[in-house]
């Protein structure tokens, strides 16, 4: 992806409440559908982590639900991050 559309996915999404916290139970099978749902239909959702221990575990979740869905991180703060599928 470039630079510039990244840039602009991100100033899309500023604003934007999270449309999914994932708490306690982490990431199950029934999240990552939920997440493909969305997906098909906005292309673009940014995610909430509830029950985290730092930085790392958000981009390990992170990582996990952009290769389970097919999708690209466009943005990772504090514990939320944005993912966007192309079509």
């Amino acid at each position: 992806m470039e630079s510039k559309q990244l840039k602009e996915l991100k100033k899309s999404t500023n604003g934007i409440k999270p449309a999914l916290n994932i708490g306690k139970s982490g990431i199950t099978k029934g999240t990552i559908e939920t997440v493909e749902k969305y997906l098909e239909k906005h292309r673009i959702m940014k995610i909430k982590l509830n029950s985290v221990e730092g930085k790392e575990e958000v981009k390990e979740l992170a990582k996990e639900v952009s290769k389970k869905t097919s999708s690209d991180i466009i943005d990772l703060k504090g514990f939320t991050f944005t993912i966007y599928k192309k079509e």
